[in-house]
């Protein structure tokens, strides 16, 4: 078998979700797998085109390997169940390449289509990504696409620059990029040098997802469809369809939701999923991460209310950007 070829690994374009991960409320903190699989189930009704799970958003730097491995199965199990075309990407980031490795094959195994894949703090990361990339080649190790992930925010300001990435994508088992350093730029030059079948580039955030979707990126992995997923579906249909006018308006909506719910970290992110889907328990993120305080709650319901009206309205059939 020979290394994986661009055109049969093409990521499908669309809104993907960085799902969190539920524990149960307690002093446990064990895996929630119900809810975990509830969530999934509504994310995929709302029409969201992906799931990416142990990301960044979901605490995956503090699970075990069991633990991610249960994540991924439930996923894949909720879309096979419900005959889904959602799109499973993994996070599959570690500082060694051994462990990497080991989890992309875990990803595969337990019905991951993709491998999102940070640069390791201390590593340079094209000879990162070329050791891992290389190591799919003939079948041997890595049985899965890479999409490799720019977000300096938490590997210690390690960025990786256009050329780079581009050098990067030039591999056949490198499909795709998330890129969360908010450089519409960057984006673009990507975009523009690659078409979607050969490299795919996504934004990391839905606060720039028209912007990113003028640049010719391939939509946006975005925390905010955890809360709203209807709301950025509509965005880049929108887009789509040619209606700029109303893809506007919505996207000034979103991105006033976004700045509450963005600029507080994965522990708002949670909360905002509890107040908007009025879960009467709290959804706590695994120590020594810590609950957000009551101030940044005030913070995210204010900032929120606005999108979760027309997400409300969209659930119903009656909304539109006007």
């Amino acid at each position: 078998m020979g290394s994986i070829s661009h055109e049969m690994s093409a990521v499908p374009k669309g809104i993907y979700c960085p799902t969190i991960t539920f524990f149960i409320d307690d002093d446990t903190q064990e895996l929630d797998l119900q809810a975990q699989a509830d969530h999934v189930k509504y994310l995929i009704e709302s029409g969201v085109h992906g799931l990416t799970v142990l990301g960044t958003t979901g605490e995956a730097p503090l699970l075990s390997r069991e633990e991610r491995n249960a994540v991924t199965k439930v996923a894949s199990s909720v879309k096979t169940q419900m005959n889904a075309g959602t799109t499973i990407v993994v996070g599959c980031s570690a500082q060694s390449v051994r462990e990497t490795i080991a989890m992309c094959q875990d990803a595969k195994a337990n019905g991951g289509q993709y491998a999102l894949i940070l640069p390791p703090i201390n590593t340079a990361s094209k000879d990162f990504r070329e050791l891992l990339a290389d190591n799919s080649e003939g079948g041997r190790s890595l049985p899965i696409p890479i999409i490799i992930y720019s977000f300096p925010a938490v590997t210690q300001g390690v960025d990786m620059n256009s050329d780079l990435i581009a050098s990067l994508a030039k591999h056949a088992n490198i499909v795709g990029v998330k890129l969360t350093c908010g450089n519409v730029g960057k984006l673009a030059r990507l975009a523009s040098s690659f078409g979607p079948s050969k490299f795919a580039v996504f934004g990391g955030s839905s606060d720039w997802l028209l912007p990113g979707l003028i640049a010719q990126s391939c939509g946006a992995v975005t925390g905010l469809a955890n809360t709203h997923p209807r709301s950025c579906v509509r965005l880049f249909d929108l887009f789509h369809k040619g209606d700029y006018h109303q893809a506007g308006k919505l996207q000034g909506i979103i991105s006033r939701a976004e700045w509450g719910m963005g600029s507080t970290g994965m522990n708002g992110t949670k909360y905002a999923i509890e107040w908007s889907r009025g879960y009467e328990k709290k959804l706590l993120p695994r120590a020594p991460l810590i609950e957000c305080s009551e101030a940044t709650k005030f913070w995210i319901r204010n900032t929120m209310k606005e999108l979760t009206a027309y997400e409300n309205e969209l659930a119903l059939g009656k909304a539109c950007a006007s």
